[in-house]
């Protein structure tokens, strides 16, 4: 599983390799000396005394960076599952949408990306008739509004505690960056669903606007889903005609190829 925050707690290496290093002088220098002088004894001592003090606090350390490190993942993954997951099914709901949207076009055997699913449905928009641009816009309201609206309750309760998640450094700058973008951008998403209230709803310019804003926030979305580590592989997932998400493992692994490993390939 890909964590954007992954192992926040480190184990001071630096630290005690310094002081292992200098016991061991100690210990070697001490090696050097008269068997009788007290300079001898007092650096076996502090030699041997750092050296034992310092592995066993390294122990206790690594065993309890494991334990915070398990820790902060499991609540990582509490807050932030819920909502990769709701964005996984809003990019998915696209292909659907638009196989139901044009079902003459025989789209239910194709695959494409969420974002040419996307594509797909502005191109065939513009060839139909007022009243089925009315019709389509009406529909896929119900099925948008609801995945926007889960991706927006998803970033409340996660900003609801944001503060206990900084504590258990699980909420960077970074995270905090990615969340604030998504906000807005579903925030402005709702608004672009309704737009044609605030314009002539009988009027063309009523259907493109909401098509010209509908994809700058899915462009948003795109750019959004690309800078979090832990979802970018779904910009590259080819999605099917169905209603259950990115399940293939191979088709995972393929979009996760393309995504992080060819990054300047194109994926056919």
């Amino acid at each position: 599983m890909f964590r954007t925050i992954q192992k926040p707690y480190k184990v001071n290496c630096k630290l005690y390799t310094t002081i292992i290093t200098i016991s061991l002088a100690l210990i070697f220098v001490s090696c050097f000396i008269n068997e009788e002088s007290c300079v001898k004894e007092f650096f076996n001592g502090i030699g041997y005394g750092c050296f034992g003090s310092a592995v066993v606090a390294l122990l206790i350390d690594i065993v309890n960076t494991k334990h915070n490190n398990q820790r902060a993942n499991q609540l990582y993954d509490f807050m932030y599952n819920q909502l990769k997951a709701d964005i996984m099914m809003y990019c998915n709901c696209w292909s659907v949408i638009c196989a139901i949207s044009y079902p003459q076009k025989g789209l239910e055997d194709e695959e494409h990306t969420w974002f040419e699913w996307f594509g797909l449905l502005l191109l065939n928009f513009k060839s139909c008739s007022r009243k089925r641009k009315d019709e389509l816009i009406y529909f896929w309201r119900g099925e948008l509004t609801y995945y926007a609206d889960r991706i927006s309750d998803d970033i409340d309760k996660i900003e609801s505690v944001s503060i206990v998640a900084a504590s258990e450094e699980i909420y960077d700058e970074n995270m905090k960056k990615i969340i604030g973008n998504l906000k807005q951008t579903f925030k402005h998403f709702n608004i672009s669903l309704y737009a044609d209230r605030y314009l002539d709803s009988k009027s063309e310019e009523a259907c493109d606007f909401i098509f010209k804003w509908l994809s700058a926030v899915n462009e948003d979305v795109k750019n959004n889903i690309e800078e979090w580590k832990d979802i970018a592989y779904y910009n590259n997932y080819k999605l099917g005609v169905d209603y259950m998400g990115m399940t293939s493992e191979k088709k995972i692994l393929d979009a996760i190829y393309w995504t992080f490993i060819n990054k300047q390939g194109k994926y056919e």
